[in-house]
Formats: structure tokens, sequence, C-alpha cells
């Protein structure tokens, strides 16, 4: 199933104890179709706060009720979550291994700040897509993300390889409220924990001058630590998974 939600009404993707996740509500509502317990497996987790427009899950189904069906009645019962679409796979399938290549999108936007806004979207002061884009570009290819990532001593390497960056500026117009957005996009095979907010983080650090073109190669490049503000998860969005070979191959170190 092809799946978006919005990650402000939950506390992250995946089942946590006596918390409200997206997997659990999820899992709540099938087991209440299929009158048994249901385990959804998935691409990636989310946080809390963060939003997916196309987050890939599966789920065993028993085969009683037609896949169009099934999509009316699961947007029937969940709450914050929408069912884009339902397809047969194959019982292999396995949505975290098989994805090639993972799109992460930061939402922006300039002018006057609302709190209706803050929901989906960062305020910031503007810039030029120039300076973001230049500043952006220095994170393509291999880096150690050590210090672009939530530590996790399970995970053994923190290299990751960012095959594609961009900036565009979007104008929006949301409830009587309009101005100008940037969306800041992030492609690879793979993220780390908090990895694409710190990398977001620490581009605006550059752009609103808090730091120096040296001192973002410092971090990235694992030289010395900066300070700097970790982006709000509001603004970040699961944007599209590939599981075919459009996507290119990668050199991460396993």
């Amino acid at each position: 199933m092809t799946i978006e939600y919005d990650g402000d009404r939950f506390f992250g993707f995946q089942r946590q104890p006596h918390k409200h996740t997206v997997q659990s509500e999820l899992e709540s509502v099938l087991a209440d179709i299929f009158n048994k317990k249901s385990i959804v497996r998935y691409a990636g987790r989310t946080d809390r706060g963060v939003h997916a427009k196309k987050q890939i899950v599966v789920i065993s189904d028993p085969g009683d009720i037609p896949v169009s069906k099934l999509q009316l009645m699961l947007n029937k019962a969940l709450n914050g979550i929408q069912v884009l679409t339902v397809e047969e796979a194959d019982s292999t399938f396995d949505p975290r291994r098989q994805a090639l290549k993972r799109q992460y999108e930061y939402w922006c936007y300039f002018g006057d700040q609302h709190v209706f806004l803050d929901r989906f979207m960062w305020h910031r002061n503007e810039v030029s897509t120039h300076l973001i884009k230049d500043t952006m570009s220095g994170l393509l290819g291999v880096h150690d993300f050590s210090y672009l990532s939530k530590h996790n001593p399970q995970i053994l390497s923190k290299k990751r390889d960012i095959v594609s960056v961009d900036a565009r500026v979007i104008p929006y117009n949301i409830i009587n409220y309009h101005g100008s957005s940037m969306v800041l996009t992030f492609e690879s095979n793979s993220f780390l924990h908090h990895m694409v907010r710190k990398m977001v983080g620490l581009i605006w650090s550059v752009a609103d001058g808090q730091l120096s073109k040296s001192e973002f190669e410092d971090i990235i490049n694992i030289r010395k630590r900066h300070p700097f503000q970790m982006a709000p998860p509001q603004g970040l969005y699961l944007n599209r998974i590939w599981y075919d070979e459009e996507a290119r191959e990668f050199n991460n170190e396993k």
C-alpha cells in the first residue's frame, strides 16, 4: 500500500508502547477489518512530527476482500492517514530492504509567520535560491554523517551517498495565507536518524551567516564540531521511494 499521513498527529511511524503511532493506527484498523492481528511492514521510519506523501507499507491479507474495497474500508476508518493505492505484491517483497532510493523534501516558508503554516513548514528569512543550492552541493557524494545524525551504536558505518540535491521556490496559498516557500530535496538509498533535519539546519545556518563555509566543510568532513540548530520535524516529508532501476547505484560502505 502507498499511504500519506500527517506526522503532527502521531508519535512517529514505528509502534511504541502506550503511544499513538502510524503503525499502531494501521494495525488497529486492520485488526478490526480482518478480525485478527495484522503486522505492518514499512519502507522507512519517520520521527514524531514528520510527514509522508508516499510511504510504502506491506500487510498480509487473507484475500477475502478485493483491494479496491479494502482501500475504501481503510480510508473510512483511519484518522490522519490516507491510503493512496492498494496492490497485490509477491510474498517475498521487503519494502525496506528492496528500496533502491529514497527522496525527502523539506519545506520552508518566507514572509509573515503563522501558526497554521508552522504545522507543515519551517519559517525562515528569505535568502536566494542560488545560495541554498551552492551550499547544498557540498553534501553531494559519499560523506561520513556522524556529525549530522543521531548517535546509534548499532549502526557501524555512518557513510551515506547523497546522489541528488535541489532547491526550488514555490508560491503557496493556504487558507488565505500566501507567499513564497522553498523546497529542499535530498536523494539517497538510505538516511540516518535525524540526518535530513540536521542537513537542513546546517544549510540554513550557513545561509543566515551563523556558520562559515569552512565550518560547514568541517562538519561534513567530521574534522570539527560547530553548534547549529537542527530543523524542526514539521517541515520534513518522505516524498518518494524507488523500487526500479531508475535509481542509480550507490557507493556506501556497509
